[in-house]
């Protein structure tokens, strides 16, 4: 299994204290503009890499072909996070 554009809002990858994940962010040049962000962080969500792409494609490929052979976690598919909480 591997992020895509099913699961990117809910999947990453992490390895010991990081953690690789996909974020929406928008360019501060064209606001109407959607960013997709491919982040790499720790426990204490200090960033250690950063890369925006456009399509939401590319940044899935750019973080399979760099962090997938790290653990896959689905937030989706744990028990936790938003899928979980009494209001859905």
């Amino acid at each position: 299994m591997t992020i895509s554009p099913l699961n990117w809002n809910t999947a990453f990858y992490k390895l010991s204290n990081l953690k690789a994940f996909i974020a929406l962010g928008a360019d501060p040049v064209s606001p109407d503009e959607v960013l997709y962000i491919v982040n790499l962080t720790d426990q204490e969500h200090k960033e250690y890499f950063q890369q925006e792409f456009k399509a939401l494609d590319q940044a899935c490929s750019f973080i399979n072909n760099r962090w997938g052979e790290w653990e896959l976690s689905d937030l989706a598919d744990s028990g936790s996070g938003c899928g979980t909480c009494a209001a859905h």
